[in-house]
């Protein structure tokens, strides 16, 4: 299992001075991220490739969020290879144990240039040193879109919300989301599935329902067709 060791910033916090969801999303992608940068499959080497791993889902499961100047250490693991896929497992926990997070999520290998899936060289997938499927269980990756959303808010993507591939960082989407949220409530988990690209210039609608037990929050085009699928457990 991959490890980095992080403290949280003020600038990854709320106003309760805790660890935002979109701090948190940003936490596992950065794990992920050094995870493959570590075992010699650069962001450098795969760009020049034409390569890259998309994440299609996220499930997070939260126990607790950490303060600022908490130092904590996430790990991440990836298992089940198929063709093009890989799914992989986090656990954020605190120095003295503390069980914050885990999550399990679904990642594709893209070619940049053709648009398509691509299947991982064995190479890779034994460097990536894949483990035994979690025995903790998650919730299915698919979203059913809710009828009855309400339109919350409108928000045209500019430069800041771009990654490495051109397209909306996948943190910033669950940052979108999580503005129309109700603030007074600790959510237990939350979940997301992507289902298109948002790219520079597109107008993005904000689409929510509350629901007893969760809130669902849509961020879609202006056809309504969803960019991301989003429910918030209460």
């Amino acid at each position: 299992m991959y490890e980095m060791r992080e403290r949280i910033r003020f600038s990854e916090t709320d106003g309760n001075l805790k660890l935002t969801c979109t701090g948190l999303i940003d936490l596992l992608q950065d794990c992920a991220t050094f995870h493959s940068e570590d075992v010699g499959f650069t962001c450098q080497m795969l760009g020049e490739q034409d390569l890259g791993w998309f994440v299609t889902d996220w499930q997070v499961h939260l126990k607790a969020l950490p303060s600022i100047g908490d130092w904590i250490v996430v790990r991440t693991y990836p298992y089940h290879f198929r063709g093009m896929m890989a799914s992989r497992y986090f656990v954020i926990e605190g120095e003295d144990g503390t069980l914050y997070a885990t999550a399990n999520s679904i990642w594709v290998l893209m070619n940049r240039k053709t648009n398509k899936p691509q299947r991982a060289p064995k190479e890779m997938i034994e460097a990536y040193a894949p483990d035994e499927d979690p025995t903790e269980e998650f919730e299915s990756r698919k979203i059913p879109v809710e009828d009855g959303l309400v339109e919350a808010g409108r928000v045209v993507v500019d430069t800041s919300f771009l990654d490495t591939n051109g397209h909306v960082n996948n943190g910033r989407y669950v940052q979108l989301a999580s503005h129309v949220l109700l603030q007074d409530i600790s959510y237990r988990a939350f979940f997301v599935e992507y289902k298109q690209q948002a790219r520079l210039g597109d107008e993005i609608t904000i689409l929510k329902r509350e629901s007893e037990d969760h809130i669902q929050v849509v961020l879609a085009d202006q056809e309504g067709n969803p960019y991301v699928v989003t429910n918030w457990k209460k």
